[in-house]
């Protein structure tokens, strides 16, 4: 009796597998149909210039031939106006929170620093100390795609460390 319902049991089994991989594969046919619609439309949509009169659209990039740099030594540099103008929060200290706050922002095509958002904070007054630091920089050289300065996003940690 136990043989006969085993079998039973891992007939169901066999049953509900091949349904499960047949509706898998006209979902997955359905899906590779629209993502070649999909595909084709957006090689219609982002048409790059071929000649250097054309303009370089307004959209932000985020891989460009020349990146955005900080105008006194680069990321090194950025990095020590970072550490000479910090101010570590008081909730972060009596908290004892150190850490790396992930910042991303847009370097303008004028070199201005816009749209600055914590995307992966450590708490305490850190995620806005953060923030202040960029939003107080000075403008930074911006990104350069084929000779022309555009827009950039940038994404950068920002060190919280508290002296022992």
């Amino acid at each position: 009796m136990k043989f006969i319902s085993i079998k039973i049991i891992l007939g169901a089994i066999l049953l509900l597998i091949s349904l499960t991989f047949s509706s898998c594969s006209s979902t997955k046919k359905a899906q590779a149909s629209q993502t070649s619609q999909n595909d084709e439309q957006s090689e219609q949509i982002f048409e790059i210039p071929t000649t250097s009169e054309e303009k370089i659209d307004e959209s932000i990039f985020t891989v460009v031939e020349e990146p955005a740099s900080y105008p006194d030594g680069g990321m090194d540099g950025f990095y020590k106006y970072v550490s000479k103008n910090m101010v570590y929060p008081e909730e972060a200290k009596k908290m004892k929170i150190e850490g790396r706050v992930f910042v991303v922002f847009v370097v303008d095509k004028e070199g201005k620093i816009t749209n600055i958002q914590t995307v992966r904070g450590i708490g305490g007054g850190c995620d806005e100390e953060a923030e202040r630091l960029l939003r107080e920089c000075q403008n930074w050289i911006p990104a350069k795609q084929r000779g022309n300065p555009v827009k950039v996003r940038m994404n950068i940690p920002i060190m919280f460390k508290l002296n022992k």
